[in-house]
Order: structure tokens, then C-alpha cells, then sequence
């Protein structure tokens, strides 16, 4: 009996062992699935609305094998419309749309269709706020850099904005437009005067431009020389046409008939159809020298009698139909 006492108490001291031995080799996050594949979608974030989130994802396959990586919001706030524009590389980027927790999945796969996941978590708080500028501008107003971070809208118009005064543009701001909203230089007493920097350039953008929704773009109707562009950009518009006097058009900057602006040192892009849009029949170029148009249908469409303008420091480049469109006799 005491042999049989103490075999027993053997095999249970083994057994207790064994499975002490067993809870401890518990699955790590950082252990390769069973496949082989090990994906780690990168830390947590917490950013402000509007800023870029930069992912940084990873993954390998214990038997040194080429994967096919790729990024889906697979939970996201209400409301939200934000795409991935690169989903099949690591650090991916994408920018919130709305303020709330986005959970991201990175998907590794391996030539044999084996794969695993992994998650990260973006959370997106408001920030500093942009204000809103839509509606109608009758006084002298001048919009300053608000915000401190390049990458946030200073200003948002969500609806049509009419300037009737002077409207000055500091250095550094962003205004970011809603779909198919437009800023309207309205008649011959009123003006634009954005003038950046190389350093802090005007951006005038489309809050949609990840999911490719398009501003309408400036149109400008006064002939006011106090009218200028210079270090400014001037993206993603064009979403639909301007009535100008002879025939509609869109484009990112508009002129009408009997109304002149300098535009110097600045990049018109990503355009709907014209970058820039010359009325014939006494539609001015007061100033024009050292831009960029890329991107476009069409870079620049003028009249003849303003093609001189054209100087030689303005690069053209990946315009769909033509750099430079001139007509009228």
C-alpha cells in the first residue's frame, strides 16, 4: 500500500506539472498564426480631425515568402465616407472625415491564400475647430492662419460663399470647400487679395477630395486690379460649370468677361476641366508668371489676345486634353 501511495502521489505531482507547464505557453500576440504568418498593424493612434493618419503596418511569413498586404476600415463612425487611397502597402494613409473610432484591419496573405489579421484603433477628436465662412460677405474682411497645424482647415464653406467688399487671404490659411461650393467675386466694386508665401502658401481645397467630390472653384467677376493670386493653391474643383456671358464652363479659376487677376507662383491642379478660364470678350490677365498646372483637362483656355501672357517660368504637366487652349481670332 505505501508503494501504491506513492506512485499516486507520483503521477499526480507529474500531472499538476504537466499542466502548470501547459497554462504557461499560453499564444503571445506577437506568435505566428498557425500558417506561419505574423501581421502587426502598428499602435494606436489619436490624432485631430482632418490630420493625416500614417499606418504602420507589418507582416512576415516564417517560411520567407512574398505578402500581399492590405488595408479596410473595418468599423467606423456615423456619417463617415473616408477612404484608404493606397490600401496595399504598409504605411497606408488616409485622412478622418468626422470625429469618433475607426478600427483599421491589416490582412496579410501569402502566395498559397493562407492568411491573418491584425487591428489598430485610430481615435479622432475634434481639434481646434475651423470656422465657417459660407453665405455672403458684405464688408472688408481678411481671414487670418487660425490654426496652428498646416494640415487642418482654417475655414470650411459648406455653402455658396459672395464676396461684395475686399476679401484679404493671410499667408497659411486652408479653407476647405464643400461639394460643388463655389466663392464668388461678385461685381466690378469688390476684390481678392490672397497673397502667401512660398513658405506658407493659400490652399483652397475640396473637403471631399479622398472620395474624389469636387468644389466648384473662384469665379471672378470684377475688374478691380487689386485682384490677386500669388502663392496660392488651388485644388480638386471644377465640379460644375460657371455661367460666363458667351458660353458655361468649368473650372478651378474662372474670369468673366470684363473682369481681370493676377495669378502668379501658384499650383492649379486636379481640376474638373479648365485650371484656369479666360472669358473672351475682354476677360484679363493682369499678371501672370512662375505657376504649376498638372492634373487638369486643360491647363490654361484663353483668348488670343491674352496669350501673350503665357511666360515661360509656368510649367505645364499630366494635362488630360491640352496645356494651353487659346480661341477667339
Amino acid at each position: 500500500m505505501k508503494h501504491s501511495k506513492l506512485l499516486m502521489w507520483a503521477l499526480n505531482a507529474s500531472l499538476i506539472i504537466g499542466l502548470l507547464a501547459f497554462s504557461g505557453c499560453g499564444d503571445d500576440e506577437d506568435d505566428p498564426a498557425p500558417n506561419g504568418i505574423t501581421v502587426d498593424a502598428g499602435p494606436d493612434q489619436t490624432v485631430d480631425l482632418g490630420v493625416t493618419v500614417t499606418l504602420a503596418g507589418s507582416a512576415t511569413d516564417v517560411s520567407g515568402g512574398s505578402l500581399i498586404l492590405a488595408w479596410t476600415i473595418s468599423n467606423r463612425p456615423a456619417g463617415s465616407v473616408a477612404i484608404i487611397p493606397n490600401p496595399l502597402i504598409g504605411n497606408a494613409t488616409f485622412v478622418p472625415d468626422v470625429t469618433g473610432v475607426y478600427t483599421l484591419t491589416l490582412t496579410a496573405t501569402n502566395l498559397d491564400g493562407n492568411s491573418a489579421t491584425d487591428d489598430v484603433v485610430i481615435t479622432v477628436e475634434q481639434g481646434e475647430a475651423p470656422e465657417e465662412i459660407g453665405g455672403t460677405i458684405s464688408a472688408n474682411t481678411t481671414l487670418i492662419n487660425r490654426i496652428s497645424n498646416p494640415a487642418l482647415p482654417d475655414y470650411i464653406a459648406s455653402s455658396n460663399v459672395s464676396v461684395n467688399a475686399t476679401l484679404t487671404i493671410e499667408p497659411g490659411v486652408l479653407i476647405a470647400f464643400a461639394e460643388n461650393v463655389s466663392l464668388n467675386i461678385v461685381n466690378g466694386n469688390t476684390a481678392i487679395v490672397a497673397n502667401g508665401t512660398s513658405t506658407e502658401p493659400i490652399t483652397f481645397t475640396s473637403q471631399g477630395k479622398t472620395n474624389g467630390l469636387l468644389w466648384k472653384g473662384i469665379y471672378v467677376a470684377s475688374g478691380r486690379a487689386l485682384n490677386s493670386i500669388d502663392h496660392v493653391i488651388v485644388e480638386y474643383d471644377g465640379n460644375s460649370d460657371f455661367n460666363f456671358t458667351g458660353e458655361d464652363f468649368s473650372a478651378n479659376i474662372g474670369v468673366e468677361s470684363g473682369a481681370k487677376v493676377s495669378v502668379t507662383n501658384s499650383t492649379i491642379t486636379n481640376s474638373g476641366e479648365y485650371g484656369l478660364y479666360i472669358e473672351e470678350g475682354n476677360g484679363q490677365l493682369d499678371g501672370f508668371a512662375s505657376n504649376i498646372f498638372n492634373d487638369n483637362v486643360v491647363g490654361v483656355g484663353l483668348p488670343a489676345d491674352e496669350a501673350n501672357e503665357i511666360d515661360g517660368a509656368t510649367t505645364f504637366g499630366n494635362n488630360s486634353k491640352a496645356a494651353v487652349e487659346i480661341f477667339g481670332s
